[in-house]
């Protein structure tokens, strides 16, 4: 791969936004009430009048956070010419299992975070992931 392997204007910005929202509505019920939102909070050591009190701003800055992630699988993808969904899940399990998950465990290894909020968290990042790699490898741009 070179510098002329990366054309921006190949990568469809609107599956990356969906992707982005995808991965924030996933997280909304991964860590609702309903679901994990208890535990984690036990884990992380967060009370739930903090948790609410810091909500907008999360779901904000976690909408970024998703948004930059979404784009750079999209370039990864792009650049490995997937052409499918299920490619882009594919895909989107390796680095999430290269890159995201194993820097989670840092923080079990070196900061001694419990290790079922590495697997709650990380549960929820390989289901993101996992959509946004749907996303990002089914819906092609049109040329």
């Amino acid at each position: 791969m070179n510098h002329q392997d990366i054309d921006l204007s190949r990568i469809n910005y609107l599956a990356v936004i969906a992707a982005a929202v995808a991965a924030i509505a996933i997280g909304f019920v991964w860590y609702s009430p309903a679901l994990f939102g208890p535990v984690w909070l036990k884990l992380a050591g967060i009370s739930p009048e903090a948790a609410r009190a810091g909500m907008v701003k999360a779901y904000a800055s976690g909408f970024v956070v998703a948004l930059v992630a979404a784009f750079c699988l999209a370039l990864v993808l792009d650049w490995i010419k997937a052409g499918s969904w299920a490619c882009g899940v594919a895909i989107a399990v390796v680095v999430w299992l290269g890159f995201v998950a194993t820097t989670r465990a840092y923080g079990v290894v070196f900061a001694g975070q419990p290790t079922g909020l590495f697997f709650l968290n990380s549960g929820h990042e390989l289901v993101s992931y996992a959509a946004m790699g749907a996303i990002l490898g089914g819906w092609r741009k049109r040329a």
